[in-house]
């Protein structure tokens, strides 16, 4: 969807919403996707589950704009971990 469009933001969270029905170690905010899991192994199955889906719908995710496997995390001004 072009940049502009008034109800993309919209559009874009009913999108994300529909992708990530059923993952419960995934949310989203915006255009942010964050996995939280106990240990390693599970966060990996359930980052398997996240990109197939994102496969499955024909998106993208841009991998310089990727965090994967940090123990903590600054998310809108809060260290989350």
């Amino acid at each position: 969807m072009p940049f502009g469009f008034v109800n993309a933001p919209a559009t874009f969270a009913r999108m994300m919403g529909k992708l990530l029905e059923g993952l419960h170690q995934i949310k989203n905010y915006l255009d942010d996707v964050l996995d939280y899991t106990k240990d390693w192994p599970a966060h990996l199955q359930t980052l398997r589950q996240f990109f197939l889906r994102v496969r499955e719908a024909n998106l993208v995710c841009k991998p310089s704009k990727c965090f994967d496997g940090f123990t903590d995390l600054v998310f809108l001004r809060y260290t989350i971990g």
